[in-house]
């Protein structure tokens, strides 16, 4: 259990100067205590408003907690927990605020060994990592999660930023003990590595970018997003389920394989409405990761569907000289698997596998 550092202060309250009140109200947030809260605001004069303001804004005013809680489901045991952040907001008016948003996150956790972080895409889940946990458990600790929104995982109100949901994973990480990971992702999953490698990269063993691209949306792709959100809030999500499946996948998965094409049209109708908007609207708002590529500096396999319309082979070479370009690792290596789109760990399991299973073997202990 964590000791309360401003206990003191709680003790001594009528004695606070406005840096010591802005502490105990951040305390409060951190350790979900409201008596504490009323206590870090009772008699502070509206004056001091301002000030206070600008002592929390110079504290850190996120926390985040964490509970486990395990079900089990056919035998397989998949585990959820619930993040809870805490935002402490002082406005110049003395008017406070504490909002609590909690949701609980589902993943699944198999293997022991270095730990592999499996991030989905758009609007998938969990269940696109299938055949990566079943090949890779045996001598890894695999973690597959949905993120939120998404799969088994609550929904909150949108948008969800990509820092949003790369905090998210931290704070999975952290809750599960894992130090560090190699994070391997499709799609906006690998716009939400760049987004973690960002914030923590201590955290990062690898990264395995597949099927993404490290650029923000073109203006025309944020309006296409805007309007796609507006077409998801009138009508559901079937529509565009069924106007995607033929971008996600290539020409000949579509025609050889419809197994794969039932299973991702599933993937994507379990995503909430809400989680669906709250997605385009983060998509929609993120930044180029360009310049963030260029501070790698851990091995990095990039892969990419030779028919993967939405980010087709040269973006992926693009990421790739993004990383050369930093100087900070050579170990980047790029493959380019035939005959699939933007599908690959489904599309071409074994392919996909076969590379994982050689990048992993290489990284150093």
């Amino acid at each position: 259990m964590r000791r309360n550092p401003f206990t003191r202060l709680k003790r001594q309250a009528e004695k606070l100067d406005l840096y010591e009140r802005a502490q105990l109200f951040l305390s409060s947030v951190y350790y979900c205590d409201e008596e504490m809260i009323d206590m870090a605001m009772s008699g502070c004069p509206p004056k001091d408003a301002i000030e206070l303001h600008c002592h929390l804004n110079a504290l850190i005013y996120v926390a985040s907690f964490v509970v486990i809680r395990m079900t089990a489901y056919e035998s397989n045991f998949y585990t959820s927990y619930t993040i809870a952040s805490h935002l402490a907001v002082i406005d110049p008016d003395h008017k406070a605020a504490h909002c609590t948003e909690e949701f609980g996150m589902h993943y699944e956790d198999q293997g022991q060994g270095p730990a592999v972080l499996f991030v989905h895409g758009f609007p998938l889940d969990h269940t696109l990592w299938t055949h990566q946990i079943e090949a890779l458990s045996d001598a890894y600790r695999v973690i597959a999660v949905d993120l939120r929104g998404h799969g088994q995982s609550e929904a909150t109100p949108g948008p969800y930023s990509m820092a949003t949901l790369a905090d998210d994973l931290h704070g999975l990480l952290q809750a599960l003990e894992v130090e560090r990971a190699t994070l391997a992702a499709l799609s906006m999953g690998g716009y939400v590595l760049m987004a973690f490698w960002r914030a923590y990269p201590q955290s990062v063993r690898a990264l395995v970018l597949t099927d993404t691209r490290a650029g923000a949306d073109t203006p025309e792709g944020r309006q296409k997003r805007k309007e796609t959100v507006e077409q998801v809030r009138a009508e559901g999500t079937e529509d565009v389920i069924e106007g995607m499946l033929p971008r996600l996948l290539s020409r000949t998965t579509m025609r050889d394989k419809p197994e794969v094409v039932a299973h991702t049209r599933e993937m994507m109708a379990r995503a909430s409405v809400e989680g669906v908007i709250g997605a385009l609207q983060g998509m929609a708002a993120r930044p180029d990761s360009t310049p963030t590529l260029k501070t790698v500096s851990v091995p990095t396999l990039i892969v990419v569907g030779e028919q993967d319309v939405i980010t087709p082979p040269d973006t992926a070479q693009a990421m790739q000289d993004a990383i050369l370009t930093g100087g900070r690792t050579t170990q980047v290596k790029l493959v380019q698997v035939p005959d699939v789109g933007h599908m690959v760990p489904i599309e071409a399991p074994e392919t996909y596998n076969q590379l994982l299973r050689g990048f992993l073997g290489d990284l150093p202990d």
